[in-house]
């Protein structure tokens, strides 16, 4: 199963002076069906963001997390089985709606918790708030797709 992800799908850093630079790559928006997550997510550690449509289907998101413990498959699969997702937002939602995630691996923690705190502030709501990691003056991201546009079936 493991060979089956993305393994594009990752977050790199390149260090320049007192400064990172990091070059976020995400796997393509899917389906957040038990089968897909199964298929298509490592259990590795990363970020995922989480999705919903709204009537032009139009991805609107809606949660930016990350995975550590148990990895971005387990965490995925607990955030698309309404009976064990305990994210109030989320679980409205999917009573209703269709989720649909993407992803990126990243093994470094504080790498996580630098991009996370950039993305937070791009969008507040989904991320809420989280602290860089603090060994950087400044942050810097690249956001890239994998396969480019957004294209969702």
């Amino acid at each position: 199963m493991e060979s089956m992800a993305n393994t594009n799908a990752a977050i790199t850093r390149q260090d320049r002076g007192q400064d990172a630079y990091f070059t976020v790559v995400w796997s393509p928006i899917q389906r957040a069906s038990k089968s897909a997550v199964i298929r298509s997510v490592p259990s590795v550690a990363g970020i995922f963001e989480l999705y919903v449509l709204d009537q032009g289907n139009t991805p609107n998101l809606i949660r930016t997390r990350r995975a550590w413990y148990g990895g971005l498959r387990h965490a995925l699969r607990e955030y698309g089985d309404p009976t064990v997702c305990k994210d109030r937002r989320v679980l409205n939602l999917l009573k209703s709606k269709r989720l649909y995630f993407r992803y990126t691996v990243c093994h470094n923690s504080d790498d996580m918790n630098d991009v996370l705190s950039y993305l937070s502030t791009l969008n507040p709501r989904a991320v809420g708030e989280i602290e860089p990691s603090g060994r950087f003056r400044d942050i810097y991201v690249n956001v890239q797709s994998v396969g480019g546009m957004v294209d969702i079936a």
